[in-house]
């Protein structure tokens, strides 16, 4: 029984490794360049369903130094797709994406800003109707949910992976499990990050990152969100801790809402358990929550 369950498991694994490593060259999928009133570049994927099209869209952006093809961002799309969705994917500017700006420049402020482009993009789009769900990754699930206070009605539905959301939560997660790398990183000013995969994509993270996250407490207007929402969070995650995934979910107010906690998992979900449970959990809250 427990040979088979794994087995189960690893298949789908499988399944959901094989689509994130293949979403790039699905013949359902269009790219698009948007410019910003800066004259920026905004890379978008956006994925088709393979099958009719429920008239449903999903956005999902990812979190600081990421980019769209990670698998915390892609796992949500497979969910997605599955059900119908199309689902929009883009690199924020200032991250390791195919999107304009140095690294040094990103910030909270600037990936709300950008979810705010690609939203007023997608809403002029044919395959939008007026149903969206906004998702993301850290950062960028607090640009969503900065998007869900601010316009209630407009969002059917958030899906919030390792959410940073309050700059002072954040700093003071750091102080406690991280203080040495914090005082580097003050002393230093600049972190340097690279993608993996990618190495030419490389950069450093200002810490006026932190400066400017310290301006947003979003708990404190979370009350305002009106529609279904799934927070999802690892168990060693210093940037995401229980105690700040919690918080926001007691303030959410009288909504549908879920809570999930990822074993012997981080803030990036590199296992196959991780992005399985992961994977499992979006794909439950839409079954279950989203009408």
């Amino acid at each position: 029984m427990c040979c088979q369950k794994y087995l189960t498991a690893y298949n789908k694994y499988q399944e959901i490794f094989n689509f994130t490593k293949m979403n790039m060259i699905m013949d359902n999928t269009q790219y698009y360049e948007i410019t910003t009133q800066s004259f920026e570049k905004i890379g978008v994927s956006v994925y088709f369903p393979k099958n009719m099209p429920n008239q449903r869209v999903a956005i999902l952006e990812h979190g600081l130094a990421g980019y769209r093809d990670e698998p915390m961002i892609q796992i949500p799309a497979k969910a997605l797709l599955e059900k119908g969705y199309t689902v929009v994917c883009f690199d924020a500017r200032y991250a390791l994406g195919e999107s304009d700006g140095p690294l040094e420049k990103a910030c909270f402020t600037r990936f709300i800003e950008d979810l705010k482009t690609v939203i007023g993009w997608v809403k002029r789009q044919e395959f939008y109707n007026g149903f969206l769900i906004l998702g993301g990754h850290s950062l960028g699930a607090g640009s969503c949910l900065h998007y869900a206070i601010r316009h209630p009605k407009e969002v059917s539905g958030l899906i919030l992976i390792s959410i940073v959301y309050n700059g002072q939560f954040l700093l003071e997660s750091y102080q406690k499990n991280c203080a040495d790398f914090l005082a580097e990183w003050q002393q230093k000013k600049l972190l340097y990050k690279e993608r993996k995969d990618h190495p030419e994509k490389h950069g450093y993270i200002s810490y006026d990152h932190m400066k400017d996250a310290l301006s947003y407490h979003l708990e404190k207007e979370a009350y305002k969100v009106q529609c279904p929402t799934l927070i999802v969070f690892g168990d060693t995650d210093i940037s995401s801790t229980e105690t700040i995934n919690y918080t926001l979910y007691e303030t959410l107010g009288d909504i549908h809402k879920k809570i999930i906690q990822i074993p012997s998992c981080g803030h990036n979900y590199k296992t196959k358990e991780n992005q399985i449970a992961l994977y499992e959990a979006v794909h439950d809250f839409l079954n279950r929550e989203i009408k």
